[in-house]
């Protein structure tokens, strides 16, 4: 099939035939058939959606920063201490990060202001690397999965801290069964965006679009418009830290004062401690089938009144209901301690998500017909948002590298 073919989307019934089969035909066909009639209604081409998306860039055309990497700051959600998390590339001398070729990543993370008390583990982490295209068929396609775990029932996870940090690394295959497979779909789907892009002869053969599921060439990929790799992690963490509990001022028999935690109180008892500004006393009875039950008033944070039974309220509800005679707070929370003086530990989990974005080397290496290495320079259109190929020399391409990582 020629390529005058894929960009005018024309179908040659008997090269197709030949190549691919009848049954390949039919689909190939009726496939191209619909982007004909989507074409049709469409003037303008669609692009990805999230392809403007803007994540944090390891940008391989960059020696520093692929030799250093780059560090996030992350929250942890209902904690006060965040995650310090470390990407760089992980590639041997020469080497260059590419969509085909097997790759690594290694992933540092530590804490910063975790408390002396408590201890951080990560329990496991996911990732999921995808192709970033312009083109919607092709972004998001998954190129390699991970899971990153300790294998063992008497070990939380990898312990991490301010000073002890996890490390990692993410092996990313370059094109295994399932990515071929999905992207000969995309591919398909894609093949009518080849119009307009910019290609020599020399070059046509490497960027030529096949219709066949199949390894594809690195040149295939660039000319798609996939511009880096989005890798995804998810961070499960599990938390040990002192247990806290919620105490009042108790006074004795005997008139001296404690802090009674008000779990060991009766409903009744605690109804005595829940007052407002005023020292006025909220709890009220109300029979339900025959059966007393202590409420009290709380307005919740969109100014609605409810009725809470006192058995429900969270910690931090009865926190703010704990007052005096006077309406003064006098509830506190406390670490909790066992009877023996030992520091009660609880564990919670929580997730943490990082992204960041790998860029692909936009140069391909081959060789001419006079056998000289010559190289091709891959680039997006901002204005048109159409791939660009321009051949270099090896001089060229020596000067190119040199302008790229001056900018």
């Amino acid at each position: 099939m020629k390529k005058e073919d894929i960009k005018n989307l024309k179908v040659n019934k008997d090269n197709i035939k030949k190549s691919l089969g009848w049954k390949k035909y039919v689909l190939i066909g009726g496939l191209i058939a619909c982007l004909l009639l989507f074409n049709s209604c469409h003037d303008q081409r669609l692009l990805a959606t999230n392809s403007d998306a803007v994540y944090d860039v390891i940008d391989t055309t960059d020696e520093t920063l692929v030799k250093e990497g780059i560090v996030q700051i992350l929250d942890v959600p209902n904690e006060d201490f965040k995650l310090k998390v470390t990407y760089k590339c992980e590639l041997v001398k020469n080497a260059k990060w590419t969509i085909t070729g097997d790759k690594q990543i290694r992933c540092e993370i530590s804490t910063i202001g975790l408390p002396y008390n408590y201890d951080a583990y990560i329990d496991n982490i996911h990732t999921d690397t995808t192709i970033r295209s312009i083109l919607p068929t092709v972004d998001g396609i998954t190129q390699d999965t991970m899971d990153d775990r300790l294998h063992g029932e008497q070990i939380t996870g990898f312990q991490i801290s301010n000073t002890n940090s996890y490390g990692g690394i993410n092996s990313i295959e370059g094109q295994n069964d399932n990515f071929i497979s999905a992207t000969y779909m995309g591919y398909l789907g894609a093949s009518n965006y080849v119009d307009g892009q910019s290609s020599s002869s020399s070059t046509a053969s490497m960027t030529y679009v096949h219709l066949d599921e199949r390894r594809r060439t690195e040149s295939e990929y660039l000319m798609m418009g996939v511009y880096a790799n989005k890798i995804d992690s998810v961070i499960d963490l599990a938390i040990m830290k002192p247990k806290k509990i919620v105490v009042v001022p108790y006074v004795n028999e005997d008139g001296t004062t404690i802090l009674k935690p008000i779990s060991s109180m009766s409903e009744e008892e605690l109804s005595t401690y829940l007052r407002d500004n005023n020292g006025k006393l909220l709890a009220k009875e109300v029979y339900k089938d025959n059966e007393k039950t202590l409420v009290v008033s709380i307005i919740d944070e969109n100014g609605n009144t409810t009725l809470k039974n006192i058995s429900s309220l969270t910690d931090d509800e009865v926190l703010s209901l704990l007052r005096d005679e006077n309406g003064n707070l006098i509830g506190k929370k406390v670490i909790e301690y066992d009877k023996d003086g030992n520091v009660v530990y609880e564990q919670t989990s929580t997730s943490v998500n990082s992204v960041v974005e790998v860029s692909v080397w936009p140069y391909v290496k081959y060789k001419d017909g006079f056998n000289r290495t010559c190289y091709a320079y891959y680039s997006i259109n901002d204005d048109t948002d159409k791939v660009e190929c321009k051949e270099l020399s090896n001089e060229e391409y020596q000067e190119h590298v040199k302008k790229l990582h001056q900018n």
